[in-house]
């Protein structure tokens, strides 16, 4: 696939912090779907630890989190969280860890590219 100039991305969720090791030296370029609870059990720096440097991680904050029953400042925080890991680490993609919920607040889903964007 490297050769052609294709890249290999997995999404991973759930419980997987055992499994990044093993993904490390696999010929995966990136794991999508990273994140802390409640979504799954490795923050955006965990992951990283497990993996490798050259392994893209894209994720960070937890669906739950723009869902309308959940509490904003976890929202924030996460935000915050992902964009301080991302400013340090280059190989590293902000979003929402496994998918967006149908029921998802959208006034969340502005917020999130409002702090990471600025828009």
């Amino acid at each position: 696939m490297h050769r052609s100039g294709s890249y290999l991305w997995v999404h991973i969720g759930g419980i997987s912090k055992h499994l990044l090791p093993l993904l490390a030296g696999s010929g995966i370029d990136g794991l999508a779907g990273i994140s802390g609870p409640p979504q799954s059990d490795a923050s955006l720096p965990e992951a990283r630890k497990a993996t490798s440097p050259d392994m893209t991680l894209w994720g960070g904050i937890p669906q739950d989190y723009v869902m309308p029953m959940v509490d904003m400042s976890l929202l924030i925080d996460s935000i915050e969280a992902a964009k301080a890991f991302a400013a340090i680490d280059p190989r590293t993609i902000i979003g929402i860890a496994d998918h967006v919920p149908v029921e998802a607040e959208f006034s969340r889903l502005k917020e999130i590219s409002h702090r990471i964007n600025g828009i």
